[in-house]
């Protein structure tokens, strides 16, 4: 290897370059770093020719302390090294090639942006968990939802384990149900005691007797939002009364809200509340699929008849709507339970907790006495609420007429086999019917140019035209066939 130690200036010579008079003092710092730099690249370069089968940019240059990185990315971007920056025998400074247009040269990827600290990403990370647990807590507590995760379910009771499998069903249906069910308290009007007022209580001391006024049902928690709450219950709980208070269970312990009436319904029953001052603490009920309902089914009725907690009562649904009870506004199902008159507007569910029906006892307390009570099916109970919700009211087709089936026989006579027909057994004066010409002894064949299978699709196709339509009823009277137009109008209780 030939020496080079007399081409390079001594440490000294580097040190005190001529070059470096005209230059401050940082200047001449940073010259005299870049003239030892390059004198290393020196070392380096002639470690490589005397070693011409090692790595030229691998283990010598790692031995140097050079970076066989800094040497690639050199030579993928065509830039001079730092050793050919300053001559090595101490002459003057090249400066650096000019960059290379974009597109000529080869492609170099930038460096990797520098990464946060790990203390401060972890720190990040815990104070946005933090932010997101008490958010989600905050927005449960006050709107009653959960933002992450199912719904918080109520424990278990003591013991369920032992029970056998069909008592634990019952306990499993009570306990996904019994959260919605809720106590319906109003003040009767003056001089309005209600028949269904007893005191189940004659012992208790005089200074706990209730007003002989007021009365108490039983409802479910359709929709919650916030501090408000919808609630559902019979029209017979609230029908005469005011100051209305609904009595939910939080934390085991009755608790009173108040309430206003939104709207009600007399003829199917059902009559919907609206609950300020929940703040989340009554939970919403899930409602099923109450067409599915099958005779035998195992039901239980719940209701809150006290005002302290809610209590349940196990059947099967008896009937599903029994002539006896369909009217021209809706249909009943009948259940083997017997609910009170308080508990009208309770839930009826079934084992899984889903309210399937609305308990009434439209016999009064007879009935639910001798052990008859019967539900407004979940489905239409629905959709009468949400009218309730929306106009605050039910309006209902009223044409004025007492139908009954024809006999089979006549039905032949008619030529109608297949089909149905509406014998018309009273008209009301002053009726829509009246008005429009329907006499008593007509037998109606066609609806709107359409003949009918059943009196009930006749009375559906008359409510789903609604008040103030004009419908075209087809009559036979005696041998001729006529025809006539009748505007329905809008029911109004005491008509």
């Amino acid at each position: 290897m030939a020496d080079r130690s007399e081409e390079r200036p001594s440490r000294r010579e580097r040190r005190d370059d001529p070059r470096d008079d005209d230059l401050s003092r940082d200047d001449r710092r940073e010259s005299r770093r870049a003239r030892a730099r390059a004198a290393a690249g020196d070392d380096a370069a002639d470690a490589r020719d005397d070693h011409p089968a090692r790595d030229r940019d691998g283990d010598l240059s790692r031995s140097r302390g050079l970076d066989p990185r800094d040497a690639a990315r050199d030579a993928a971007s065509d830039r001079p090294s730092r050793r050919a920056l300053v001559s090595p025998a101490g002459g003057e400074a090249r400066k650096p090639a000019a960059a290379p247009a974009p597109g000529s040269g080869p492609d170099v990827p930038p460096p990797p942006p520098r990464s946060a600290p790990r203390g401060a990403v972890v720190l990040g990370t815990f104070l946005a968990g933090v932010a997101l647990f008490l958010g989600g807590a905050a927005f449960e507590h006050f709107f009653g939802t959960r933002l992450f995760g199912e719904e918080r379910k109520p424990p278990l009771p003591t013991g369920f384990e032992a029970k056998d499998r069909i008592s634990q069903a019952v306990i499993l249906g009570v306990e996904e149900a019994r959260g919605s069910v809720v106590a319906v308290v109003s003040s009767a009007e003056s001089g309005d005691r209600g028949k269904s007022q007893v005191d189940l209580f004659p012992f208790r001391s005089p200074d706990r007797v209730e007003d002989p006024r007021r009365h108490l049902g039983s409802g479910v928690v359709w929709m919650a939002d916030g501090s408000q709450a919808l609630v559902a219950t019979s029209h017979h709980a609230v029908a005469r009364g005011t100051d209305l208070k609904v009595i939910g269970t939080v934390d085991g312990r009755p608790r009173e809200f108040p309430a206003d009436l939104m709207g009600s319904d007399e003829l199917t029953d059902l009559a919907l509340l609206r609950v300020s001052g929940v703040q989340g603490v009554l939970r919403p009920a899930t409602w099923g699929d109450s067409s599915g309902l099958m005779v035998g089914e195992a039901v239980l009725a719940l209701s809150n008849p006290f005002g302290v907690a809610p209590t349940a009562l196990f059947g099967n649904v008896a009937a599903l709507a029994p002539r006896a009870l369909r009217t021209p506004f809706a249909e009943f199902a009948q259940i083997s339970v017997p609910v009170g008159t308080a508990g009208n507007g309770g839930p009826v569910v079934n084992l899984r907790g889903e309210v399937v029906g609305i308990a009434t006892t439209l016999g009064g307390l007879a009935a639910g006495q001798a052990g008859i009570s019967f539900v407004i099916p979940a489905n239409f109970a629905r959709q009468t609420l949400e009218t309730l919700r929306k106009l605050g009211r039910v309006p209902h087709a009223y044409l004025g007429v007492t139908f009954t089936p024809v006999a089979d026989e006549r039905l032949h006579d008619l030529g109608l086999e297949g089909f149905a027909a509406a014998y018309v057994a009273d008209v009301a004066r002053q009726s829509p019917a009246n008005e429009g010409g329907v006499t008593r002894g007509d037998i109606v064949t066609e609806i709107d140019g359409k003949r009918f299978r059943s009196l009930e699709e006749l009375e559906s196709h008359l409510q789903a035209a609604g008040p103030r339509q004009v419908i075209t009823l087809g009559v036979q009277r005696h041998r001729e066939r006529l025809s006539f137009s009748v505007t329905l109008r809008d029911w109004s209780p005491g008509r």
